[in-house]
Parts: structure tokens; sequence; C-alpha cells
């Protein structure tokens, strides 16, 4: 046999059985298990289609995991690629799409690109499903953090990935990270009483409950209000006070399940510390802030009883009272432009908003409203109470177009074609007032 022959197959050979011994060795990492040899795939803004892990010895390397349908994770690019660029060589930040290949991928760079003038430079790995059974997760962002000895240091939400707690890690400093641990949602039985011997012991004895905590990590945000036959339940899991009074005095939830929580333009504060009941303190996060509570009752009881009794809960911990009062404010005012309203002809219904791009098609104004309250950071943070004056009763048709989400006077723009405007004045508004009562 020609000598070059056999020495091509003897290479095939040993890549396959690299390939296969990579395939088995995947496991479920921990927190301090050494991450085995392994290779990302279908890369994008790297020189090379693959990489392997172990390039990266040396380095802190940082894999957020996110997907395309991940407004906050999309939101955060600015941020990772200043961290990348400060902290050059001593870290390494990769993207990783597990769900998602490069065709679905390319198209959001590029809008991303075009619109907010900045170029995505990390590396991002693409479709590689192998990389979920080494890092299960419920949601992203999802960040693994390996240090230099290509050990896994941290497995944390995107709120840790700062310029701060990267600086402590390179410099072996002790940091406080709460570690997300994967599968704990699944264990919480959230209709029994919580934190009691864990989770149970003798809770089916109680004919009412009220359980109060602080942050508890490995639980996410929670928003859960049922009336069953036998119990009635209402949870409100790691959310600020001031989160918790948005849920509990919103408008429930839309048609796709969603929260339509109270905006915070219609909250006032008068509390003396308002530092005490919010998650973000000069921008950086609280988690001493957060809070659970549970209500359990063996008793039936409507969505607005269980709510009532919550809020008496945490008015009476906290200290605080919450009341209704009319207040004149600076608002935005959705009216009808010169412009013919595009109403509903025909379709399916649609209801997309993202970053950059609007498409909607057999919704109704508040719809919409609530959907762009909801949507990124910079509207439900918005400052300013918004107050519909269209007085259209029907259903908006054909819309869509590319725009800065973080503009309203840009959306507004395009809106005005639509037969939709926005403009800031003065009106008299319901908000929710939050005193001290001690």
């Amino acid at each position: 046999m020609d000598i070059r022959l056999m020495l091509l197959m003897t290479i095939m050979l040993l890549s396959g059985m690299t390939r296969a011994q990579e395939a088995t060795s995947l496991k479920k990492m921990n927190i301090g298990d050494q991450v085995p040899e392994f290779v990302l795939t279908s890369l994008i803004n790297y020189p090379m289609p693959e990489m392997k892990l172990s390039d990266f010895k040396g380095k802190l390397l940082i894999l957020d995991f996110w997907n395309t349908g991940c407004t906050s994770c999309i939101e955060s690019w600015p941020k990772l690629l200043k961290l990348q660029k400060q902290f050059k060589d001593k870290i390494q930040m990769v993207l990783v799409n597990y769900l998602q290949d490069e065709k679905a991928i390319q198209p959001l760079l590029k809008k991303w690109e075009r619109i907010f003038g900045q170029k995505m430079t990390l590396p991002i790995a693409c479709n590689d499903k192998r990389m979920y059974e080494f890092f299960p997760h419920q949601g992203v962002p999802h960040v693994v953090w390996i240090d230099a000895n290509g050990r896994v240091k941290h497995i944390t939400d995107g709120l840790h990935l700062n310029e701060e707690k990267i600086q402590k890690i390179l410099d072996g400093e002790t940091t406080t990270i709460y570690e997300k641990t994967a599968g704990h949602m699944d264990e919480v039985k959230f209709h029994k009483p919580l934190f009691l011997n864990g989770n149970g012991g003798s809770g089916d004895q109680m004919v009412y409950s009220c359980v109060i905590s602080k942050y508890v990590p490995g639980i996410g945000p929670t928003t859960q209000y049922y009336n069953k036959k036998d119990y009635a339940l209402g949870v409100l899991t790691n959310a600020s006070l001031i989160r918790m009074f948005r849920d509990l005095f919103g408008r429930g939830i839309d048609k796709y399940g969603a929260p339509l929580l109270l905006p915070y333009a219609r909250i006032i504060l008068k509390t003396a510390d308002t530092a005490a009941i919010v998650s973000f303190v000069n921008g950086n996060f609280r988690y001493e802030n957060l809070y659970s509570i549970q209500t359990l009752s063996r008793q039936k009881a409507s969505e607005a009883k269980i709510k009532q009794r919550m809020i008496s809960n945490l008015e009476q911990y906290f200290q605080v009272k919450t009341s209704w009062a009319k207040q004149k404010m600076k608002s935005l005012v959705v009216s009808r432009s010169s412009s013919p309203i595009t109403a509903y002809t025909e379709g399916e219904r649609l209801l997309n908003a993202n970053n950059s791009q609007l498409a909607f098609n057999k919704i109704t104004v508040q719809e919409f409203l609530d959907k762009l309250l909801s949507n990124t950071k910079y509207w439900y943070e918005f400052p300013y109470p918004v107050v519909d004056e269209t007085n259209f009763e029907g259903y908006l048709g054909k819309v869509s177009f590319e725009t800065d989400f973080s503009n309203y006077r840009l959306m507004g723009k395009e809106l005005e074609k639509h037969g939709l405007k926005f403009s800031l004045e003065d009106r008299e508004v319901d908000v929710l007032v939050i005193n001290d009562d001690k």
C-alpha cells in the first residue's frame, strides 16, 4: 500500500478516535471541575472554523450562552465588547448559541451593526448542542467562568459579568458571587410552603402560611397565582420590593402569558431609604435587595384576593404603605397623526418587537403599548407615563419597520406614517405612592 495512503488513513483513524473519546467524555460540568479537551465548531468572528477550549489556558475564559430571542443578552453586547477591550489578552469572551446556526445569527449581527453602528467582534460558537450537555441551564444569559488552569470557576447569570468581578477574579481576590444551580427550579414545589424542612416537612398540615425570605440562589424570578380545588397560592421569587409591587398592582398577564407590570413611571417613592427596595443602586445590582414571598391557603381564593394578602404581608414586613393618587406629570401621549391609522384588513395575528425591529398585525393599541413597555431596558424603565388618547378601538393592521428602539422620537417618526403620534405633554395620571409606615 502507498505510504501516503497509509499515513492518511492513520490520521483519519486517530481523528475519529479523538472525536469518539470527546463525545463519550461529555458530562455536566460543575464548579471546580477540570474542563476536558473540547472543540467548539461553527465559529463566527474567529480566524479558524474551530477552536479548542484548551487554546485559552492562561486566560480567564468566559462563555456567555445566549440566543436571538434574548433581548437582555443582545443589550449586553456593548458592555461585553468594552470589557474584552479593557482586559485585552487577560480574558477571552466567547458567545455560545447552541440552539441556532450561522444562517440564523448572521442577519441579526448585520442588523445590529447597521442600526447601532458597532461591530460584534467576539467569537460566536453556533449550533453546537454538545455545549448544553457540558453546561445545562434553564435560561439565558448563562455565564460560565473557566479559570486560567482550565477549571470551572463560576456559573452565574449575566449581572455578575462586570469590571469589578473580572478584576477580582484575575487578582485572586475573594468576591461574592451567587452561583446558578441548574435544575434547582425543578426541585422546588411551589404548592407547598417554601424553605420548611427542605420545602416540605409538615407543610401539609398548614391551613394558611406566608413566607418571606432573602435571596435564594438557584431559583429564578417566578410569578405564580393559582386558585385550585384545595389551595390558593401566590408566589413571587427573587425580586425587589418595587418589582413585587409592580406585579401585584399590574394588570395580570397578556395573551402570551407575560406579566403586565405597573410601569416604573407610575410609581412615586416617598420612603426615607429608597435604595433598600430597588434592584439597582448607582448602576450596581444589589442581590441583598431581593426577596421571595409565598402565601398559601387551604381555602379557595380569587387572584385579586391572593394579591391583596401578599400586598398586606409585604407592607407589614417592610413597614411601608401603598395608595393610589392622581398626579399631574409629563407624559408620553399617544394620539393620532395626520395620516390615517393603518387598520387591520387581513392576515394572522403578529406582535414582534426587539432592539431594532417592530412588526405587528391584528392587535389593539393597548396590546402594542403593553409590548413596548415590557420589551427593552429603555422602555420598561421609561421615565414618563404612557397615555393612550387615540380612541381607536379596532385592530391595528400590518406595520413593519426597523429603528432604534432606545429612542422614542425615532420610533414616533415611523409610527406617524401609520396614524399614531408620540408627544410629551402634561397629563393627570394615576400613580402608586409608596410611603414609610413606621
